[in-house]
């Protein structure tokens, strides 16, 4: 959608919530179990996978809770094996982008009954969504620095969660669900889901591209979907030249989109005959294949958090990220940031801002 329209209809929504604020948030029969919606960053893998501690602290407090998660078409895979989440909430393409679609969306939510919704994105998006779909109680995380929309909209908001610079993000998600009285879970760490299908998968790619059966496997991913994280690929074929230096044993897999493959190729050539390129697999399956790994190593990006999540030993090349935010934690993961250079790259605030 063109910026200009997107904005509109940001504004006129908030105006028509406004306007409608006692109407939309009638009462409405009331459930015998209890029925949640986390409505996390939708797009970005690494924040989704980084929101999942909140689906835990939800299922240890009331193991008969209804969670759901609002999710895009992109990242949905990650969460449909999720052991956590009962329902998915897809809030499709062309429900973003056409200017009316988007009450689609709210139509499903609506039709979800949720008593509680958690908007942990800290988005006016966020806000509009649980109000429209008329979620009873809505607790919205807000930060300093916040736009005009979040500014104009937060008061929609039964409850408002103030972000701390500094502060750890999976920790500050569980703080949110506070506000339903749940403590914060047992641990607090990274979870993705793996089923049988998805390790029978894994073993038949492996079998179609002759992954030796008996190597050590140093996964690999070469791309960082953003380019201020990216690592320059020669880099990366360096670093695989010295590694299989080491052990003999060690075969290398290199994972990405098919976008990725020229970038592979490049870094290949410096491992011939010790490596396989292993691109588009499906977002559902790319926990069981990382799992799979003695090591990742990659940028900053979503399957670095898949690794810590399924606890495969990482290297995160993190580039310069407020690493404190949502990066790797633990003694399997080992972060590097750039010396001397201050982070540009937030969750909560703006590009480029310090």
């Amino acid at each position: 959608m063109n910026p200009i329209l997107e904005k509109m209809r940001v504004y006129l929504l908030i105006a028509l919530g406004t306007l409608l604020f006692p109407i939309l948030l009638f009462p409405r029969r009331k459930n015998k179990q209890m029925r949640v919606l986390v409505y996390p960053q939708l797009t970005r893998l690494g924040d989704l996978i980084s929101a999942t501690p909140v689906l835990r602290a939800l299922k240890e407090y009331d193991e008969n809770v209804h969670v759901a998660v609002a999710v895009s078409p992109k990242t949905a895979g990650i969460l449909i094996h999720h052991p956590l989440v009962d329902e998915l909430l897809i809030l499709e393409n062309e429900e973003y982008l056409s200017f009316f679609g988007i009450f689609r969306f709210f139509k499903k939510v609506r039709d979800g009954h949720f008593d509680w919704g958690f908007n942990i994105a800290a988005s006016t998006l966020g806000t509009l969504s649980l109000l429209f779909g008329g979620v009873s109680r809505r607790v919205k995380i807000t930060r300093s620095g916040r736009p005009l929309s979040e500014q104009l909209s937060d008061w929609m908001n039964s409850v408002c969660v103030p972000h701390t610079d500094g502060e750890y993000l999976p920790e500050l998600y569980v703080r949110t669900v506070a506000a339903l009285g749940v403590p914060a879970p047992s641990e607090i760490r990274k979870e993705v889901g793996i089923y049988n299908s998805d390790e029978e998968a894994v073993e038949k790619i492996f079998a179609r591209e002759r992954v030796p059966v008996n190597a050590t496997l140093i996964g690999i991913g070469v791309s960082a979907g953003n380019a201020i994280k990216e690592w320059p690929v020669e880099r990366f074929a360096e670093l695989a030249r010295q590694v299989s230096l080491i052990d003999e044993n060690y075969h290398f897999v290199f994972i990405g989109t098919e976008a990725d493959r020229g970038k592979v190729a490049i870094a290949r050539a410096h491992v011939q005959g010790r490596s396989t390129a292993i691109l588009d697999v499906p977002l559902q399956q790319l926990p069981a294949l990382i799992k799979r790994f003695a090591l990742y190593i990659a940028a900053d990006s979503g399957p670095i958090h898949i690794a810590e999540a399924v606890g495969t030993p990482l290297i995160d090349i993190a580039g310069p990220v407020a690493s404190y935010e949502l990066s790797p934690r633990g003694n399997r993961a080992v972060v590097l940031t750039p010396a001397g250079i201050e982070p540009s790259v937030f969750a909560f605030r703006e590009s480029g801002s310090v």
